[in-house]
């Protein structure tokens, strides 16, 4: 079986919610599958912690801080991927209780 089929490597995604725990599992699953990982959330430190954890196991990821209620700091996070990776090309919305 191929499991390149199964590749990410050279996408790039982001991850809103993903200082929980649902969507801190999908980040990681989405950067052991080669993507370039945005990880959205509302507190600054887990995002870090979360995207220190991924570069840790050789992945790449972003720590994006930003409430998805508030439009400017999503096109501020948007402007923070963009010129970093170049585009997004996955969303994965995990915000919320």
């Amino acid at each position: 079986m191929n499991l390149d089929v199964f590749s990410l490597k050279g996408k790039v995604a982001i991850v809103t919610g993903a200082t929980g725990v649902l969507g801190g599992a999908m980040a990681r699953g989405l950067a052991a599958a080669g993507a370039q990982v945005g990880i959205l959330g509302r507190r600054a430190e887990t995002a870090q912690q979360v995207a220190a954890e991924i570069e840790a196991e050789g992945g790449q990821a972003l720590a994006l801080p930003a409430d998805v209620l508030d439009m400017a700091q999503l096109q501020a996070a948007r402007q923070t991927v963009v010129e970093a990776w170049g585009r997004i090309d996955v969303l994965i919305n995990a915000a919320g209780g």
